[in-house]
């Protein structure tokens, strides 16, 4: 009796290539860091116009798939509720955009998005929820060298960019 032989074993699936982070994202290196902060408030609905201390921490996050933003004012006679905020960025290959998410302590998040730098600015674009109301939301942030840079954010109110505050901040 003849045994017909078995055929042969298929090879094993190849395993996956694990996804690396998107070069891109190396284009945010020049905000790495730790900066101390000296930043103003213009006069609003929540208080008087006002000066107040500033930390931001930059640093790739997450098998260096992210960046993460750690930022938070420091409580002053003329800042009795500081702002502290976190945010995540990363690159989405699929749009070709920088997709930023971040959260406050005041229960206010956004989702911005930006190219990328022109020059020495980089606009992050997107929306807000601030006071349980949507709203257009923006941060600008200018190089200012390697050691050096300034943020402003700003939202629109009635037609118009509004400033809600600025930071000069240094390693």
């Amino acid at each position: 009796m003849a045994v017909a032989a078995a055929p042969p074993a298929a090879p094993p699936p190849a395993m996956p290539v694990a996804p690396k982070p998107a070069p891109e994202l190396e284009q945010m290196k020049v905000l790495e860091g730790n900066w101390r902060c000296d930043g103003r408030a213009p006069a609003s609905p929540s208080g008087p116009e006002h000066a107040y201390k500033s930390t931001w921490k930059f640093k790739r996050d997450l098998d260096n798939f992210w960046w993460s933003a750690e930022y938070q004012q420091a409580k002053a006679k003329s800042n009795p509720s500081p702002m502290k905020a976190r945010g995540y960025m990363t690159f989405d290959s699929a749009t070709r955009t920088f997709v930023l998410m971040g959260v406050d302590n005041m229960g206010g998040s956004s989702i911005e998005s930006t190219t990328g730098w022109s020059g020495d600015v980089v606009t992050l674009a997107g929306d807000a929820q601030m006071a349980g109301k949507k709203v257009p939301y923006r941060e600008v942030i200018t190089k200012k060298g390697n050691r050096e840079f300034t943020w402003r954010g700003e939202m629109k109110m009635g037609g118009d960019w509004v400033t809600l505050g600025e930071d000069r901040c240094k390693k």
